[in-house]
């Protein structure tokens, strides 16, 4: 049920279909507490009524505390408002609404009913299980479990379940951590066979086990099915790479290994699943995320949703599609299954002072602009908190990923990530005044901020940002804060603050970089510059080879990549692969040399100059009360103190700050 409200007398008498003078005012539809998906879409036929009516009316949709969907709002051109008077849907008063996609299952204590699957159940925990069916929603959310894949596109899996606020995991083994020096052989037939270790958990039985891991490189996830050969061993799609013995890797979906508070075994051909209440939330609901997604919005413009969580999706929790100036205000997205927000194409959508927290894939991802043309998208994110990305695909899915022109990532905090807190490619983005820590918790060679493998993105500016606690927390590799990788070029690298990072700022091989007045608190070198397009890469920037043929990708040749990028033009004339022409200069910090060149002659391909050395404490903003007053750093840092702490501020107060746990 949908309520109509003007807050003009002449509106209400037009919507009596009697005629008045149309005065611009704002129009309010209530959405009713028990609505449904139809409820809504009802609610957006009336807007669109009154639209045309009384174009120049901004419309308010307004929703009840809580809403259960089985499908995503979809708003199109039709509902789109205009500059001067949007459609807004908006959330309740104190505390804001929440959509949820997930499904409220029945559960019950496990009995002993002689069947296999029971047998299996580790009997010590059986007391703490419970169980529920779920044969209603088999279709909706099969395949349940899916193969996966770092460096692939792989439809995922659809089963993902929440007991409260919190995400079910599947029962492993090991119950956290990894095993390692895998026992495995490859069959020369596509399979691996692995024979588990004498104190892995009992597989025998099982029929729809899993195993995942990094088997060559800690940033290279791969995760599949397994058949059991027998209680010590299985066979599984054999890895792209040969896996090496220090192979991170664990079993998932196994009925023995159901031990941990929060953590659940599927049993397919029964259609069920058995889980363990996490610690203090027995009272609380389990749920099945059964929405693809909760809002879906498509070619429409000047629309506005504020105050509204979304959460407990399949897919991405919100889908916005080819739009035009489309604000995010206020708002929770989280707990789905992939992405937490997409942008596709369009332009100007605005994501404010919004959190978003545990998601399966990406936290959001923006795409748009003409790479052609370099025209950009103007897609932004500010003021908004991102954490707990990863959860289901914990590599090659950051916080933010930024692709095609001109987006912007602004007074944001970035956390708690295994993998990279921001990635980019395209053109002409701009990072600035974020906090960013606690990231690449779970990988290494990888940064805080990546970007890489591709000769003509360029122009990206990173500049203002604090970046903290970046270390390696798994093995020896590399952990970097701002990681230019495999010859990426010209971007600009200004006046960031890092603190407890393993290695600051690696230039893989690229040119045209510009690293200045950065501070750099660190005991290794600030920046590693290589020129692996020489070396290893070399085959790679002969014609024909993958960096060549990227530069067909856009008409890098063209007036207007001339003048923005001269360095480009010239690329294949002037020692391609070489890392020249990267300025590091003015920039600040506790160690030298500033910059570790791999090998020592590339030294002279670039420029670097006025670096100063400091002494003092390893802290920011502390530091800076030892810095000579004469650095050209210190008069570009001073402000930073004050907007890092004006964004946390922003971040500690945004209305569904709680959510994020």
């Amino acid at each position: 049920m949908v309520v109509l409200r003007s807050s003009l007398a002449a509106l209400c008498l037009l919507l009596s279909g009697l005629s008045s003078v149309a005065t611009a005012a704002d129009f309010e539809i209530s959405v009713s507490p028990a609505a449904t998906a139809e409820d809504i879409q009802d609610a957006l036929q009336a807007a669109r009524q009154h639209r045309s009516a009384a174009p120049t009316d901004t419309i308010i949709i307004k929703l009840p505390r809580q809403l259960v969907l089985d499908r995503p709002i979809t708003l199109t051109a039709a509902d789109s408002g205009r500059a001067d008077a949007p459609l807004v849907i908006q959330g309740a008063p104190e505390g804001g609404s929440v959509i949820s996609g997930g499904l409220e299952l029945a559960t019950a204590p496990v009995q002993q009913d002689g069947s296999q699957i029971v047998g299996r159940l580790p009997a010590r925990f059986l007391p703490e299980i419970r169980q529920a069916s779920l044969a209603g929603e088999w279709d909706r959310i099969s395949p349940a479990l899916q193969p996966k894949d770092s460096l692939k596109e792989i439809p995922r899996g659809r089963l993902f379940l929440f007991e409260g606020s919190r995400r079910l995991q599947p029962s492993r083994w090991p119950a956290s951590g990894y095993a390692t020096k895998p026992a495995i052989s490859d069959r020369g037939d596509g399979q691996a066979e692995l024979r588990l270790p004498d104190s892995a958990t009992d597989i025998g039985g099982e029929a729809n086990l899993w195993i995942a891991g990094y088997w060559t490189w800690n940033w290279w996830f791969e995760a599949a099915s397994a058949t059991v050969v027998d209680g010590r061993n299985l066979r599984f799609a054999a890895p792209v790479n040969a896996p090496r013995d220090s192979a991170r890797y664990y079993l998932f979906n196994v009925a023995d290994a159901l031990s941990s508070p929060g953590s659940y075994y599927l049993d397919s051909e029964g259609k069920r699943v058995f889980y363990i209440p996490g610690a203090g939330e027995a009272e609380q609901s389990l749920q099945v995320a059964f929405a693809e997604s909760l809002l879906h919005v498509t070619n429409a413009t000047n629309l506005r949703v504020e105050g509204v969580a979304f959460e407990k999706s399949i897919g991405p929790a919100v889908l916005i599609e080819n739009a035009r100036d489309v604000t995010l205000a206020n708002c929770f997205v989280g707990k789905t299954g992939g992405d937490g927000i997409l942008v596709e194409g369009g332009l100007r959508v605005t994501i404010d002072r919004c959190v978003v927290d545990d998601t399966g894939y990406s936290g959001i991802q923006l795409s748009g602009g003409n790479r052609n043309t370099l025209a950009p998208a103007g897609h932004s994110v500010s003021h908004s908190k991102v954490s707990r990305f990863g959860q289901e695909m914990p590599t090659y899915r950051p916080g933010i990923r930024l692709f095609g022109v001109g987006q912007t990532i602004e007074a944001c905090e970035i956390s708690d990530g295994p993998h990279a807190g921001i990635i980019f490619s395209g053109n002409n983005h701009s990072i600035s005044g974020n906090v960013l820590h606690d990231l690449v918790t779970n990988s290494e060679d990888a940064g805080a901020i990546y970007a890489g493998r591709n000769w003509t993105s360029r122009g990206t500016v990173i500049a203002g940002n604090y970046l903290y606690d970046i270390r390696n927390r798994i093995g020896p590799g590399q952990v970097m804060g701002v990681y230019l990788d495999d010859q990426l070029s010209g971007t600009t690298v200004s006046r960031n603050v890092f603190q407890n990072v393993d290695d600051p700022v690696l230039l893989g091989g690229g040119r045209d970089n510009v690293i200045e007045d950065n501070l750099f608190l660190s005991r290794k070198s600030p920046v590693w510059m290589d020129s692996r397009g020489t070396t290893w890469q070399a085959d790679m920037v002969k014609p024909g080879g993958a960096y060549w043929n990227g530069l067909e990708e856009v008409p890098y040749e063209s007036p207007i990549y001339a003048s923005r990028y001269p360095g480009l033009a010239s690329l294949l004339t002037d020692r391609p692969g070489s890392p020249i022409n990267n300025t590091i200069s003015h920039n600040l910090s506790l160690t030298v040399p500033f910059v570790y060149y791999e090998p020592p002659a590339n030294a002279g391909l670039g420029t670097e100059a006025d670096n100063l050395k400091i002494d003092g404490a390893d802290t920011f903003p502390a530091i800076l009360q030892s810095i000579p007053a004469k650095a050209q750093a210190l008069q570009k840092l001073k402000e930073l103190p004050a907007r890092i702490e004006e964004t946390r501020q922003t971040i500690s107060t945004l209305p569904f700050a709680g959510r994020a746990q």
